[in-house]
């Protein structure tokens, strides 16, 4: 009997990226080693060692910022004493002085007494660099409150209309004559920040590409679950509650016992903002109708290697199928990502926030000094303030959108391991009606979910819970019947 094993992370492969790494970094070859340890680190995301290496490179080649990434990660998995240094300077380094207040002060409250007892030294590192932190924050305030003071006169010389000759003496207006006072400056809302998530399955090519079997779905392990109840009573009900019908007429035709391959791709993401660390997701595409589903993790517990006899055997596929059955489930998991990365793009939310306030504030106080300025005739001012509002405006939200641009978080995708299940599923079959022409179509009820698999529409590719139709017959989402 042929030996099974996994195709994308086999242990020798992984040993083998780990000293090809250190090898390039001995050669001198630092590129070369960091990207090695990083696709080492997208599969192995808590390896203290290759952290600390990458940390390493990153000093080495003056990138503060990648070191932090790395080495504060490493910290946190395993704390040590001689990090502490090098990890206050790498806050520094970046001015972030706020965050490396944040981190001495719980350090201080992750230590006991006792310990504090046993460490002198490293309370007084950590005490001297909370101060040396607050002093930094208040020369950056102050250096801050003199660069918007210096600003703020600029603008209010430049606002000012220079007066070469005394304007000829006017009659005071009559109350007739008397204008609207001019208007105030208008309140704005900030910009809002949004993700964008970049699929790279390109490790994965290269890794199926160096094996030599053709079919390297032979090669993998396909599992599949003990113990799986497979509902048969209630599914009509159930599919009505689950789905939204749109422009079609959807009726159940029934349902018969069958198997479903799905393919697992783990997904390793990556965010530049400074304050996320990396993640690791898992998602599973129905390898015959190529929609996405997330299992629950108490689901995928007791799994055992395929070998009963009344299971049928699951579908081979080439390097080129697992490619891209492994780009369509990391863009369609991209939403999942979104989701975990809330919290980081609330933090950026709130910078964009403050920094809004502040171009409102500056352009404000401008606007207020140009109607507070003379100008030597009413009605010419009447004309004049108008142009200069809108114009000051439009400046106002082009520096908000190129603030939105600077702040806009990207987000890497890397699939980093791969496996496969043969899954006892429920296949309903039911009958779409749009207008006098009907389609019949399969959908899956997943054990392992406890819900239906959702539909993929024909035209966005993405996985949806309302089915609608074209005039031809195709199976469209919500947002693709509105928009067709």
């Amino acid at each position: 009997m042929r030996k099974t094993r996994k195709v994308t992370i086999p242990g020798g492969y992984l040993d083998r990226l780990r000293l090809q790494s250190i090898e390039a970094a001995s050669r001198g070859n630092v590129p070369r080693a960091m990207d090695l340890a990083k696709r080492y680190h997208a599969r192995r995301p808590n390896d203290v060692g290759v952290l600390n290496r990458l940390a390493c490179m990153h000093i080495d080649q003056g990138d503060w910022a990648g070191f932090l990434k790395y080495g504060r990660r490493s910290y946190n998995l395993e704390p040590k004493n001689k990090h502490l240094d090098i990890l206050v300077k790498a806050y520094f380094k970046l001015g972030r002085y706020q965050q490396g207040l944040e981190f001495c002060r719980e350090e201080l409250k992750r230590r006991s007494l006792l310990k504090w007892c046993l460490e002198p030294r490293v309370l007084i590192r950590l005490c001297r660099a909370i101060v040396r932190a607050k002093r930094s924050l208040l020369a950056q305030e102050k250096l801050e409150r003199e660069r918007l003071e210096a600003e703020r006169e600029e603008q209010l010389a430049t606002a000012a209309v220079p007066t070469v000759e005394a304007p000829p003496a006017r009659p005071e207006p009559t109350p007739s004559q008397i204008k609207v006072e001019a208007p105030a400056w208008p309140d704005g809302s900030p910009p809002e920040v949004c993700i964008t998530c970049e699929v790279d399955t390109s490790d994965l090519a290269r890794e199926l590409a160096c094996e030599d079997s053709p079919s390297h779905s032979e090669q993998m392990r396909t599992l599949t679950p003990t113990d799986v109840y497979l509902k048969h009573e209630g599914l009509a009900e159930r599919f009505l509650s689950e789905f939204q019908t749109l422009n079609v007429t959807v009726d159940f035709k029934g349902s018969h016992d069958g198997f479903a391959d799905y393919l697992g791709v783990g997904i390793y993401f990556e965010a530049d903002t400074p304050d996320q660390d990396d993640g690791v997701l898992e998602a599973w595409i129905n390898i015959e109708t190529g929609v996405v589903v997330e299992f629950p993790p108490d689901a995928l517990l007791r799994l055992e290697p395929r070998g009963s006899e009344d299971v049928s055997p699951a579908r081979p596929m080439t390097s080129e199928e697992i490619v891209q059955l492994a780009a369509t489930a990391v863009r369609k998991a991209s939403p999942w990502v979104e989701d975990r990365l809330h919290h980081a793009l609330e933090q950026v939310q709130h910078r964009v926030n403050s920094e809004y306030a502040e171009i409102q504030e500056q352009f404000a106080a401008d606007w207020d000094s140009l109607v507070a300025s003379p100008v030597p005739d009413s009605a010419d001012r009447d004309e004049v303030l108008p142009i200069a509002l809108a114009e000051r405006i439009h400046r106002r939200d082009a520096a908000a959108r190129r603030m939105a641009e600077e702040h806009h978080v990207k987000v890497k995708l890397q699939s980093a391991e791969l496996r496969r299940i043969r899954l006892p599923v429920m296949l309903c079959t039911l009958k779409v009606t749009r207008k006098q022409a009907s389609h019949r179509f399969t959908v899956t009820w997943n054990p392992l979910t406890k819900r239906f698999d959702p539909v993929s529409c024909s035209r966005c590719r993405m996985d949806a819970y309302a089915i609608g139709a074209s005039n031809s017959g195709e199976l469209l989402c919500g947002r693709c019947v509105k928009h067709r």
